[in-house]
């Protein structure tokens, strides 16, 4: 597909199930690297068995780098939570996030808190406090290997904490760490959020990516957002960071990438016309 109409860089994020199928990973690099995207996102369900080094080669191999380790992934499979009020859970999740920073880092790569942070709670203000606290014992590992740490905002159906970039960029600045910044997700401020752009704006020099998805949680063009008016605002503005698709799939993966992606040129294209 012709980037040339993509004012943006592009990735996509998606999870390397926990059977790790090689060939049919090297197949959907080769495919989004044919589609125009330079960066992928990628959760690891089962860090124990797969081959790091080899995603790394897969990744090589087709020009593609991953920007963002996403660790939504691990975060269910080994019940990990950094606003648990359980503290042997909470201090077990603190010990493998930073292990997860070394992951992140293997690939040169930032690193997702999303999920990680916790889900809903009765205690909203607690969870604030501990999600604080939990980032305190985190960010030295990121500040000494150079690695962003990426804490996402996400709406409150789903975390208790950092639901509006708002409350995730107080959150951050009570952590003082340069190593933390804001991952907003387009789904995720249509929720909480009374303008998409208006909200973006006023941080825009903080994000390295912003994901785009839908309203109803799936690719751009599946749902109702209006991405048109949007990357016009973004390329006004002047932002120059990844535009990062991320959503649930109502088909296989490929094809709906493949749907999205050219909703996405024919968008960018109208900005031109």
């Amino acid at each position: 597909m012709d980037t040339k109409t993509f004012p943006f860089p592009l990735g996509v994020q998606f999870t390397l199930s926990s059977e790790c199928d090689y060939p049919a990973f090297r197949k959907r690099l080769r495919t989004i690297r044919e589609l125009g995207y330079s960066v992928i996102e990628l959760n690891i369900e089962d860090l124990e068995t797969a081959d790091l080094s080899l995603i790394k080669d897969c990744l090589l191999e087709n020009g593609l780098r991953m920007s963002n380790f996403a660790t939504g992934a691990t975060a269910k499979l080994e019940g990990l939570s950094l606003t648990t009020t359980d503290d042997m859970v909470r201090k077990d999740s603190i010990t493998r996030t930073r292990e997860l920073i070394e992951v992140a880092a293997y690939f040169d790569a930032g690193m997702i808190i999303g999920m990680l942070k916790g889900g809903p709670s009765e205690d909203p203000r607690l969870s604030h406090k501990l999600i604080v606290e939990s980032l305190n014992q985190i960010v030295d590992v990121a500040e000494d290997l150079g690695i962003l740490i990426l804490l996402e905002a996400i709406n409150r159906r789903e975390t208790a904490i950092a639901n509006t970039i708002w409350e995730t960029e107080e959150i951050i600045n009570e952590v003082g760490s340069k190593a933390v910044t804001i991952l907003p997700d387009t789904y995720h401020i249509s929720i909480e959020e009374s303008s998409i752009f208006g909200s973006l704006s006023k941080y825009l020099d903080a994000f390295q990516t912003i994901h785009i998805s839908d309203n109803n949680r799936r690719f751009p063009g599946f749902g109702c957002i209006d991405f048109l008016s949007l990357f016009k605002a973004l390329i006004d503005a002047g932002y120059n960071g990844y535009l990062t698709l991320e959503g649930n799939t109502a088909q296989a993966f490929e094809i709906d990438l493949t749907i999205a992606t050219q909703y996405l040129a024919k968008t960018f294209l109208k900005i031109y016309e």
